[in-house]
């Protein structure tokens, strides 16, 4: 897929998460967001 993303992208898989990662994980994806907006 990096092909498609002229800024690269990163994947990243939770665990225990399905379609829903914010519902099932909220704190863990608040905090790949938080430090993607700090980097």
């Amino acid at each position: 897929m990096d092909d498609l993303f002229t800024n690269g992208f990163e994947r990243i898989v939770i665990p225990g998460a399905g379609h829903f990662p914010h519902v099932e994980q909220p704190k863990t994806v608040a905090d790949h967001i938080l430090d993607f907006l700090n980097s």
